[in-house]
C-alpha cells in the first residue's frame, strides 16, 4: 500500500508517528517533550507548570538544645517520715517516729492509721482522737 511518505527524499526515510501510526518522512516529524517523534498535528508543548519551582521553605530553627534529663524529686509524706519498716522513706524518716495507731481492720485493709499533721496537739478543733499528746499545744 502506498501512502503520502512513499517517495524519494534525499537524506530522508520513512517512519511512523508515535501517536497515530501514520507513515511519514522523518524530516516532517517533531520531537515531543516526552522524547518520541510525532506528526505536527499531534505535537504539543510541555505544560509550563512543569517548570515552576517554589521558594525553598527552610523551617529549621536557628539553634536547638537537647532536653534536660528528667529529675525526680522525692516528696516526704506523713507515712514516709515514720520509723515503720517498709513505709519509711530514705531522707524523710525520723528515728523513733511512730505517729500512727493500730486499729483492727478486716483482712485486706491497711492496718495502719496515720495521724494528720497537727493532730498531735491537744487543742480543741485541732487534735484528733488517739493522736493528741497531752501537754502539746
Amino acid at each position: 500500500m502506498t501512502g503520502r511518505a512513499d517517495y524519494y527524499e534525499d537524506g530522508g526515510w520513512n517512519t511512523v508517528c508515535y501517536e497515530c501510526g501514520r507513515k511519514r518522512k522523518a524530516g516532517t516529524l517533531k520531537r515531543h517533550w516526552q522524547g518520541y517523534y510525532v506528526c505536527p498535528e499531534h505535537w504539543e508543548p510541555r505544560q509550563p507548570q512543569d517548570f515552576v519551582r517554589s521558594v525553598p521553605d527552610d523551617q529549621t530553627p536557628e539553634w536547638v538544645q537537647p532536653m534536660p534529663a528528667n529529675v525526680f524529686g522525692q516528696t516526704c509524706t506523713l507515712e514516709g517520715s515514720t520509723a515503720i519498716p517498709e513505709l519509711a522513706l530514705p531522707g524523710c524518716m525520723i528515728p523513733g517516729n511512730t505517729n500512727y495507731y493500730w486499729e483492727p481492720s478486716p483482712p485486706g485493709w491497711e492496718p495502719y492509721r496515720f495521724c494528720p499533721v497537727g493532730s498531735g496537739k491537744a487543742r480543741a478543733g485541732v487534735g484528733a482522737a488517739d493522736c493528741a499528746t497531752v501537754g502539746l499545744t
